[in-house]
């Protein structure tokens, strides 16, 4: 039975890789004791991951409706059917996050939180909303011709660079 990794060990997964970029997979996979499809489909997701932190370090405020907005749709993703997203939830997902409630005076205050709501939740998950099987087909493909485009590109990169260098 292969084991699974909670979402904190997959952001540190993230976080390691980010600090140490010639860490390769397999000794990620040793250390958390998961395979290296694992560790490559966790670092795939890196910024769904990192998104509380890069929001964060953007200075972006995250408010309790978005964090359940997009806990509802990573569990949505992941057919969790039971999930709820209830205030309860965040309440502990917060903690365990260490994500504090602080009130915003002065100027600060006056942003209107719902403009800035869409903007953060834009910014948080590329994700667009899916509601049948054959959109989620249909993205799942897009996904995949856009990452092995992207493949190809970066290969092709590489060959360039090591002809031109060559000479």
């Amino acid at each position: 039975m292969q084991k699974s990794l909670t979402a904190a060990q997959k952001k540190e997964v993230c976080l390691k890789k980010i600090a140490t970029p010639f860490l390769k997979q397999k000794d990620l996979a040793n250390e958390y004791d998961v395979s290296e499809g694992m560790i490559s489909d966790i670092l795939k997701a890196k910024d769904h991951w990192l998104a509380v932190d890069n929001a964060i370090q953007a200075n972006l405020i995250i408010t309790d409706n978005i964090l359940s907005t997009k806990a509802l749709e990573f569990a949505y993703l992941c057919k969790e059917e039971k999930f709820k997203g209830s205030n309860g939830w965040v309440d502990d997902f917060k903690k365990c996050h260490n994500l504090k409630q602080y009130n915003i005076h002065g100027e600060a205050a006056t942003v209107i939180p719902n403009n800035q709501e869409k903007e953060i939740e834009e910014s948080l998950d590329p994700l667009p909303l899916i509601s049948t099987h054959s959109e989620a087909i249909e993205y799942y493909d897009k996904l995949k011709k856009e990452a092995l485009k992207q493949h190809f590109i970066s290969a092709r990169q590489i060959n360039l660079d090591s002809f031109i260098n060559s000479k």
